[in-house]
């Protein structure tokens, strides 16, 4: 994989985390004055995953130049829509700071809003009929699957050690969602393994590098495994286990980083199958 690839990784990963941790804070804000954490999280994950998504450019002192293809480039909307997030989110920050909690909501929504527009941008890019491997529902899916999971499992987390910041779910409740959605990962993935094997030369070529790797099994553990044990035995504690979370919240992040690092590392163009 090159070099460039892996701060995509980096990119695609932590604001889909950002984004996916509002979907279960925003909501339970409403009408009560909230920790400035609230929001200075996930706008420092969002402004660390744009800082480090310069490093995939050739110059990145030209980067403003990603928004000017607007009408027909998924990467220019991809910076636009996760640019406004992050600016609403350094809204949301200063209005918690003044205590004015209704116009941090206000753009603490428009941030989730903007920042999901963001996530599917980024899948969009992708659906490229030259990679096969690439051009199939399963992209979607993943995207955000990834924001679902590291979002609800760094909510439970902030949860446990800042009970003062309003989460919309209880422990139990994690850990039941967390393991559909493994499910559904499991699920979705064997899927895709299947349409790789049926779906041509070159992304047979992917199929074989994915199963042939030790790192995907790798993600096998850690992604998938690991995270459905932890889960359950969320599931059965009704208030809930930091060890647990912290668990259940690093084994997830592994296996979303492995699992991106697949995606960008084993693609095969047309024509070289």
């Amino acid at each position: 994989m090159a070099t460039g690839e892996w701060f995509l990784v980096l990119f695609t990963v932590l604001s889909q985390m950002a984004v996916g941790y509002l979907i279960f804070v925003v909501r339970p804000v409403a009408g009560r004055q909230n920790p400035v954490l609230t929001w200075l999280l996930p706008a420092g994950l969002l402004g660390l995953a744009l800082l480090v998504s310069l490093g995939h450019l050739g110059h990145p002192e030209g980067a403003y130049r990603a928004l000017s293809n607007l009408s027909s480039s998924w990467l220019s909307r991809e910076v636009l829509f996760f640019a406004l997030s992050f600016l609403a989110l350094v809204i949301a920050v200063l209005s918690e700071r003044r205590q004015n909690a209704a116009a941090a909501r206000t753009a603490a929504t428009f941030a989730l809003g903007t920042g999901l527009l963001g996530v599917l941008s980024s899948s969009l890019i992708y659906l490229l009929p030259a990679r096969p491997a690439w051009n199939n529902f399963q992209t979607i899916l993943s995207f955000f699957l990834t924001s679902f999971l590291l979002g609800m499992a760094l909510a439970a987390l902030v949860k446990q050690y800042r009970p003062e910041v309003p989460v919309g779910f209880s422990p139990s409740t994690c850990g039941f969602v967390v393991s559909l959605l493994l499910l559904l990962s499991l699920i979705s993935s064997a899927s895709y393994l299947t349409f790789l094997a049926a779906a041509g030369p070159e992304a047979r070529i992917t199929l074989n590098t994915l199963l042939a790797s030790p790192w995907w099994w790798l993600r096998v553990v850690t992604g998938w495994l690991v995270p459905l044990s932890l889960s359950y035995r969320l599931l059965r504690q009704e208030e809930g286990s930091p060890s647990i979370t912290l668990s259940l919240f690093i084994f997830l992040l592994v296996g979303e980083f492995l699992g991106r690092a697949l995606f960008y590392g084993t693609a095969v163009a047309l024509g070289i199958g």
